[in-house]
């Protein structure tokens, strides 16, 4: 998965805007109805998404690419490297439900 079919995942959620963080270097977020669900790296390598505290695990135990965001993890969000090709379907299929 790349930055660009990470920008058509989240598109193509209900109420997804993408808002880029000018004083971030221009690292790209999503967000609905104003709460951010994903940050995209400025390099389109990896991402951190918000999947909630309750399925963390099963996202991370499913794909090796999705690891536990250290300083936010609390919060229910993981790291995604988006360089080693598609992510399984079955965890996204999870972040669109």
């Amino acid at each position: 998965m790349s930055g660009t079919r990470l920008d058509e995942r989240c598109a193509s959620l209900p109420e997804a805007v993408h808002v880029v963080v000018a004083d971030r270097g221009g690292r790209p977020t999503w967000r609905v109805a104003g709460t951010v669900f994903a940050v995209g790296s400025v390099s389109g390598a990896s991402a951190v998404v918000k999947v909630g505290r309750d399925v963390m695990e099963p996202f991370v135990a499913a794909d090796p690419r999705v690891t536990v965001a250290a300083s936010i993890s609390r919060h229910g969000w993981v790291s995604v490297d988006l360089e080693g090709g598609e992510v399984d379907g079955a965890c996204w299929d999870e972040v669109e439900g």
